[in-house]
Formats: structure tokens, sequence, C-alpha cells
């Protein structure tokens, strides 16, 4: 087994270079939906931003509009709204 025949070699490659490309083509289609999926959701909450709606930011967490201050619940939320 020191020098494998070239048949093996060749039947080795038949086998890897699908796999290879395989992998490849799987990891690029990855990216390209999670790229996807990051300009809907960025798009989403930017439409959320201008329409003054509250909306769920984290669990827990609350914004409206365009105000960068964290709510903790939905009511404190919409009287900062009325405040502004």
């Amino acid at each position: 087994a020191d020098n494998p025949s070239v048949a093996r070699t060749v039947g080795g490659w038949l086998f890897e270079v699908p796999y290879i490309l395989s992998v490849i083509i799987w990891s690029v289609l990855a990216h390209d939906k999670l790229t996807k999926r990051r300009d809907e959701n960025a798009q989403r909450l930017r439409q959320l931003a201008e329409s003054g709606l509250v909306y769920e930011l984290q669990p827990g967490v609350f914004r409206h509009g365009t105000c960068t201050i964290n709510h903790r619940t939905t009511d404190t939320a919409e009287r900062c709204k009325a405040k502004t």
C-alpha cells in the first residue's frame, strides 16, 4: 500500500470532487439565504419604526417609532409615544 494505484486515486477523486462541490454550493446558498433574511428583517424593522406603532424589538423590549429608548412594557412605550 506504499504506492496506491492510479485507478484507486482516480476513483477516490470521482467521489471527492462532487462532495467538495456540493459543500461549496451549499455554503454559498446558505450565505445567500442568511443575507436575504437579514435584509428582510432590516426592512421590516424600518417599516415598523416609520409607522410609529409599538413593536417588540427583543423579548421584553418594546419600542415605538424612531424612539431609541428600550421600554419594558407596551404601556410605557405608549406613554412615551404620547409625550413625544
